[in-house]
């Protein structure tokens, strides 16, 4: 009966994957880079297509995020999970991070290995039944929470993007450039990938209760999740729909007031979850934390830490009156105290000026507070957007 019921599972998930496929129309490609190189191109699909983010974010219809790893030397576990974290935590208040906390951990758990070039990764949602997570064509996993797609959608076209050129080739509709779309249905996994994906099986059960926590009084509380989907799927190679080839026409931007990245979405006035729990909203949490904790320990300094040096940013005027605009994309160390070791371009812009205002933004910024104790490292490392943006009048 076990084994039955297995199959049985297993052929509905199939069904409401393939399903959800077939109602989402492709948005936009993009690709994405650091230092010169790119790591993967990313697609997003959904049931409405448009051109406002905040419509897609918000929108009840079937939508998913696909990646196709470009990288030769393909991405590791550890910087798959930098990646998504960073732009998570500096895309969403602190209560959506705390409510997502172990529904992240178990994401990035997902993926137990590196990631190898032309790999396909796909999460999938579908309105009321939550997040399926697939590599390859084999579905590893299954977030029952709708709003942790929320979550993950923020960090591509939220107010603080990797790159605004990232962000504007996803929002597309249906003029994304064909070239990138050429590029991304051209790209399939070895069938040696799909074995190694089906060897990833059974992945962690995702979270179901809230977060233990002995020795604080109140525990995170967290969305309960429904049980992780651990069919496997027949080899099937996932491609992307083709959108309308045509291309808009590109206003120039008016040289207006300034305008930075926008600030980071402020929780509600009601009492947060880090409000009740000193260990999860302080800087300076206990040591021994668990995989949640840790990883907001480290999202709520990263959006601090970006919050302090957004507050730095000066848009050169020479630059404004020349129309430049777009995003810097800095590496930078923080040591144990709190001190900036280093900072260095991951993608710079072809605007000198602009360059160095984001490099005078981080070292203005300096010193920042100290790493949070419960982190037990010597060191953290972030990856810091910078956009210059022309505004309206």
């Amino acid at each position: 009966m076990l084994v039955k019921s297995w199959v049985f599972c297993a052929a509905l998930l199939l069904l409401v994957s393939n399903s959800l496929r077939a109602e989402a129309d492709l948005n936009g490609v993009a690709a994405y880079s650091e230092l010169g190189n790119e790591l993967f191109m990313a697609a997003l699909f959904a049931g409405q297509t448009g051109t406002n983010a905040q419509e897609l974010i918000n929108g009840s219809y079937p939508k998913r995020m696909e990646l196709k790893i470009l990288a030769k030397q393909g991405i590791t576990q550890r910087q798959f999970s930098r990646i998504w974290r960073e732009s998570v935590a500096i895309n969403n208040t602190r209560d959506a991070l705390i409510a997502q906390a172990e529904n992240m951990v178990y994401f990035e758990e997902l993926v137990r290995d590196r990631l190898e070039s032309n790999d396909h990764l796909v999460i999938a949602y579908a309105p009321m039944t939550g997040v399926d997570v697939s590599l390859n064509s084999v579905v590893l996993g299954h977030v029952g929470d709708d709003a942790f797609f929320t979550l993950l959608l923020r960090s591509w076209i939220g107010s603080v993007p990797s790159s605004t050129a990232f962000r504007d080739d996803l929002l597309k509709a249906n003029t994304a450039d064909t070239a990138l779309v050429n590029r991304f249905n051209a790209m399939y996994p070895r069938n040696a990938r799909i074995e190694v994906a089906k060897s990833w099986l059974p992945v962690v059960a995702p979270p179901q209760k809230e977060l233990d926590e002995p020795e604080s009084p109140v525990a995170l509380a967290t969305p309960a999740a429904a049980p992780v989907a651990t069919a496997v799927t027949e080899p099937k190679i996932l491609t992307a729909e083709k959108p309308a080839v045509a291309k808009p026409e590109v206003s120039p931007p008016v040289p207006v007031a300034l305008k930075t990245a926008s600030p980071i979405p402020e929780s509600t006035p009601t009492v947060s979850a880090a409000e009740q729990n000193p260990v999860l909203a302080t800087a300076n949490p206990e040591p021994g934390l668990s995989k949640a904790q840790a990883l907001l320990a480290k999202q709520f300094y990263m959006a601090d830490v970006f919050k302090k040096i957004n507050t730095h940013v000066d848009y050169p005027r020479r630059a404004q009156q020349l129309r430049q605009i777009g995003t810097v994309r800095l590496s930078v160390v923080i040591d144990a105290a709190g001190q900036l070791k280093t900072v260095a371009p991951i993608e710079e812009l072809e605007f000198v000026m602009l360059n160095k205002a984001a490099l005078a933004a981080v070292r203005s910024a300096a010193p920042f507070a100290p790493l949070p104790a419960g982190l037990e490292v010597a060191e953290l490392e972030l990856s810091v957007p910078i956009t210059f943006a022309m505004g309206e009048l």
